[in-house]
C-alpha cells in the first residue's frame, strides 16, 4: 500500500474512533479537539456521528480525485528510445577512465542484466547483437548469476578494479572467502562461471584457477542433492484410498494426476506445467504426451520430451491414464 493511501486510511480512521470514543490517552491533542466539538455541537443541540459511506455514493468528496489525468506520468516509448539509439547510436563510455568501472553503471546501481550487457559491449559486441546475447540466457540462470555478479560488482568498486579485466590475483581474492565459509564447491563454481561470463578473457583456463578450484573441490566435495529414499507405496495406497475418481472433485482429481505424473515420468516440474491438453493423444493402451515448450534441458538441435505413458491395468483407481483421461473430461464441461 503506498503511503498516502496508507496515511489517508489512517487519519479516517482515527478521526471516527475519536468522534466515537470522544477520548483518546494515546493522542491527548485529539480528545481535546473531540471534546471542543462536542461541546460546539451540544450548545446547538447536534448529534454527530461517524459513519462509513461507500465510495460509489461518496460522488461529491470523490469527485476531484476520480478526475482521470494521462498527463500525470511521461516516458519515452521504447521504439522511440531504438529509433534514436540506431540513428544517433550509443553514447561512447571510457570504462577504465577512473576506475575501470562504467560511470553509468556506477551510478544506477545496475542489476545483473545491465552488468551483463555492458560486459558484452566491453567484449566489442554490435549494439545490434545484445538482444540475441542476452536471450541465450535464461530467465533461472539469470537468477543464478544475480547474487554472484552483483557481488562481484561490488567488489571491484571497492578495490577500483574493473570487473570485465579481472586480474588472476582479484578473482582469487574475491573467491577465497566464499571457500572458507559453509558454501561448497557447487556455490563457488557458480560465482567463477559468472566471473568468466563477464571478463574478457576465459578465467576458467587459467591454471592458477583451475589449481585453486580443484582444491576446494578436494576438501569441500559436492555432495548429492538427495542421499535417500522413500517407499512410494505409501503414496499409492493413499491414492487408492481415495476412492475412484468419479467420486472425486477437480482439486483432488488435480492433485492426484500430478502426483501420478510425477511417479511414473520422473519428469522436472516444469516439464509437467508445460503439458497441455492440445498435445495429449489418447491411445489403445497408453496415453502420448508432446511438450514443444521450451524447459530447462532444451538445446538447439535436442529432442523435446515424448512421454508415452501405459494404462496399468491392475489397479484402475491409481493408472495414470484413466485418471488423466478423468481430468480431461472434468474440464471439458468448465
Amino acid at each position: 500500500m503506498c503511503r498516502p493511501v496508507a496515511d489517508s486510511i489512517r487519519i479516517f480512521t482515527t478521526s471516527r474512533a475519536r468522534i466515537r470514543e470522544s477520548e483518546s490517552i494515546q493522542y491527548p491533542k485529539l480528545s481535546a479537539r473531540s471534546r471542543e466539538i462536542w461541546q460546539w455541537c451540544q450548545k446547538r443541540k447536534l448529534w454527530v456521528q461517524a459513519t462509513y459511506i461507500k465510495s460509489s455514493q461518496n460522488k461529491e468528496a470523490d469527485k476531484e480525485s476520480r478526475i482521470k489525468s494521462e498527463e500525470t506520468e511521461w516516458e519515452l516509448a521504447e521504439y522511440a528510445y531504438e529509433e534514436i539509439e540506431h540513428k544517433f547510436g550509443r553514447p561512447k563510455v571510457d570504462l577504465f577512465a577512473t576506475n575501470g568501472i562504467s560511470p553509468d553503471l556506477e551510478v544506477s546501481n545496475p542489476n545483473c542484466r545491465q552488468i551483463i550487457r555492458e560486459a558484452f559491449i566491453t567484449k566489442q559486441a554490435p549494439e545490434e547483437s545484445l538482444q540475441y546475447i542476452l536471450a541465450s540466457l535464461s530467465e533461472n540462470t539469470l537468477k543464478q548469476y544475480s547474487k554472484p555478479i552483483t557481488s562481484w560488482y561490488k567488489f571491484c568498486q571497492a578495490k577500483q578494479l574493473s570487473p570485465f579485466q579481472p586480474t588472476v590475483s582479484a578473482v582469487l581474492e574475491f573467491l577465497s572467502p566464499l571457500a572458507t565459509g559453509e558454501n561448497k564447491y557447487g556455490t563457488l563454481n557458480t560465482y567463477r562461471s559468472a566471473i568468466s561470463l563477464l571478463s574478457t578473457w576465459d578465467i576458467g583456463k587459467d591454471a592458477t584457477i583451475k589449481r585453486f578450484c580443484k582444491g576446494v573441490s578436494v576438501l569441500k566435495p559436492q555432495r548429492p542433492k538427495y542421499n535417500q529414499t522413500w517407499d512410494p507405496s505409501i503414496v499409492l495406497d493413499f491414492l487408492t484410498g481415495m476412492g475412484p475418481n468419479d467420486k472425486l472433485d477437480l482439486g483432488q482429481l488435480s492433485r492426484k494426476l500430478a502426483i501420478l505424473f510425477a511417479l511414473v515420468t520422473a519428469q522436472r516440474v516444469q516439464s509437467l506445467s508445460k503439458i497441455k491438453i492440445s498435445n495429449i493423444s489418447f491411445k489403445a493402451g497408453l496415453v502420448a504426451i508432446k511438450i514443444p515448450d521450451k524447459i530447462k534441458t532444451t538445446s538447439v538441435c535436442g529432442v523435446q520430451p515424448n512421454l508415452i505413458i501405459p494404462a496399468f491395468s491392475e489397479n484402475d483407481i491409481i493408472c495414470p491414464v484413466s485418471t488423466l483421461q478423468a481430468y480431461v473430461d472434468g474440464t471439458n464441461n468448465r
